[in-house]
């Protein structure tokens, strides 16, 4: 096809694999297509399809109007698959990007829209707008803000990570165990022991998997004590009794051994041989608080 306008009406009017092949060619005109994709955009709402489309594409114009049009997009998009292509198209352009969705967090009504988007983004550059979002959102964001924090190293991340494990909700404090087990780079893997174990106990049984895992995952001593005590503990529920096992499975270690025997013969297996747990020091109370 020889002209813009042919191009947009055969993406407009085409079936899906035209579509995908007029990609290409729209892209071909540069920043001549620019303004009737965005207008083909503000009028396309009945076509999920060809709305996806067109995120696509103007994810690869850098300029602060294909931001701002992705962003109205992403504020207006009722399907899931629409939305998580506008969130996409506006991480691949990268800083360029930074810039205006940083100026759409001072909104209230963007803020949402901003933060969905900045933590898709890969760049080093999102963390401190982030960062400084976190305290001020409700929790569905901070779980997303956590989620793409822990693809970044940092110190101050750590920082958050901890504030998180406060969180009253308890998909914030899920998140945050798993962010402070693999990014408190100030803290020995005992001392993260410390922090997390006491999460075992947490009321919510999401959590306490959770905690089980990174303790799993960390594989100190401490964490297999930790692992073995609750475990052993007979008000705890069947399936977090099976994550425990699993993880002092990750550890491999003697003290894990030696708690997966304890655990064996507590599960009805008669092991008269086996020494007490306390006298392997997985009986003996650990000594931690939440940090």
């Amino acid at each position: 096809m020889n002209d813009l306008a042919s191009v947009l009406s055969a993406l407009q009017c085409g079936d899906f694999q035209i579509r995908w092949e007029m990609v290409q060619e729209v892209l071909a005109f540069g920043e001549d297509a620019l303004p009737p994709l965005i207008d083909l955009l503000e009028r396309s709402h009945e076509d999920v399809e060809l709305q996806w489309f067109l995120a696509k594409i103007l994810g690869s114009f850098h300029c602060s109007e294909a931001v701002l049009a992705l962003v109205q997009l992403l504020e207006t998009a009722e399907d899931d698959d629409l939305s998580d292509r506008a969130a996409q198209s506006l991480a691949e352009m990268g800083t360029d990007a930074v810039t205006t969705l940083a100026r759409c967090l001072e909104d209230p009504s963007r803020r949402w829209v901003a933060i969905k988007a900045l933590a898709q983004m890969e760049q080093p550059e999102v963390v401190p707008f982030l960062l400084d979002a976190f305290p001020t959102v409700p929790s569905d964001l901070q779980v997303l803000i956590l989620d793409a924090l822990d693809r970044f190293q940092a110190p101050v991340i750590t920082e958050v990570f901890q504030q998180g494990l406060q969180n009253s909700d308890p998909n914030v404090r899920k998140v945050a165990i798993a962010g402070f087990a693999s990014h408190s780079e100030s803290y020995s893997n005992e001392e993260r022991v410390q922090v997390i174990a006491p999460f075992l106990d947490d009321s919510a049984p999401d959590v306490a998997e959770r905690a089980a895992r990174a303790l799993g995952r960390l594989g100190t001593e401490g964490a297999a004590i930790a692992l073995a005590q609750k475990c052993c503990d007979p008000h705890s529920p069947p399936d977090l009794q099976q994550t425990l096992i699993q993880s002092l499975g990750w550890i491999g270690s003697k003290s894990a051994l030696d708690g997966l025997i304890q655990i064996w013969e507590m599960l009805g297996q008669t092991k008269p041989h086996v020494r007490p747990l306390a006298s392997r020091g997985i009986g003996k109370p650990l000594s931690y608080r939440r940090s």
